[in-house]
């Protein structure tokens, strides 16, 4: 198979993408996957000025990028130049399907989020996120895309928190969309991880405001839905161990 085949560097990217996932799920560095593909991407252009990456390729070079930046953020080092170059690649692709501003929104959620919990304000991206999933018409979400909106409503909803605002209405809208995934798809892990988020950020909000008997409520299914979420996929034990733990302390009254 040639190097210059313009499939046989969509299928290696896509490779070399996945391997990097898995490899920052154990807690290891990408590092090695970008370089290969950095290189394949070299000798796919050779010498030709006019001569372009596949979008397939640009789009798998762009999510590298971002599980880069998930791991610099795990080691709490500053990825904002990951989440740049993600963002240029994802920019470079030609056609924009669905499957693209799906893919290019959760980044910048992702990104969002983390500026968040920097204390940093988030507003631009989670704007620029919506405006990736506003180019899908309705007739044509699937649950991905559902799961991000309920993303954005919910950290738009913490947002409020920290302005002194009440989130109820962004949180009702993200557990509007997360109903209408697990109504139609009830093992699917990530909704019920998100659906356990954002019962945990609703259970601190109603402890905030010292509505104890609401915030054990919201603690209680935080719980039931991270475990159920880590009842579908066992490897989520460790990534939501935590959060876990704080929402069944809420539950029995610790806060």
């Amino acid at each position: 198979m040639s190097p210059r085949d313009p499939t046989v560097l969509e299928g290696r990217s896509l490779t070399l993408r996945s391997r990097a996932e898995y490899r920052v799920d154990r807690g290891e560095s990408p590092l090695k996957e970008l370089e290969a593909l950095e290189g394949l991407s070299t000798i796919f252009l050779g010498e030709q000025a006019d001569k372009r990456l596949p979008d397939a390729a640009w789009t798998n070079i762009a999510l590298l990028w971002a599980v880069q930046a998930r791991y610099r953020a795990g080691l709490a080092e500053d990825p904002s130049s990951d989440y740049a170059r993600a963002d240029d690649a994802f920019g470079k692709v030609g056609a924009k399907s669905v499957a693209l501003h799906a893919a290019w929104a959760r980044v910048r959620i992702d990104h969002a989020r983390l500026l968040f919990r920097r204390r940093e304000d988030p507003t631009r991206l989670l704007d620029l996120a919506k405006e990736n999933l506003a180019q899908v018409p309705e007739k044509l979400l699937d649950n991905d895309f559902l799961i991000t909106r309920a993303m954005v409503c919910r950290t738009k909803g913490e947002q409020s928190v920290t302005c002194g605002h009440d989130p109820s209405k962004e949180f009702g809208e993200s557990l509007r969309y997360l109903s209408q995934v697990l109504e139609t798809n009830p093992v699917c892990a990530e909704a019920a991880a998100e659906r356990g988020h954002l019962e945990l950020n609703w259970g601190r909000y109603r402890t905030k405001v010292v509505d104890r008997q609401g915030a054990q409520d919201h603690y209680g299914k935080a719980v039931r839905y991270f475990e159920e979420a880590i009842r579908i996929n066992e490897s989520l034990s460790g990534a939501l161990r935590d959060w876990h733990r704080e929402a069944r302390r809420g539950m029995l009254g610790a806060y």
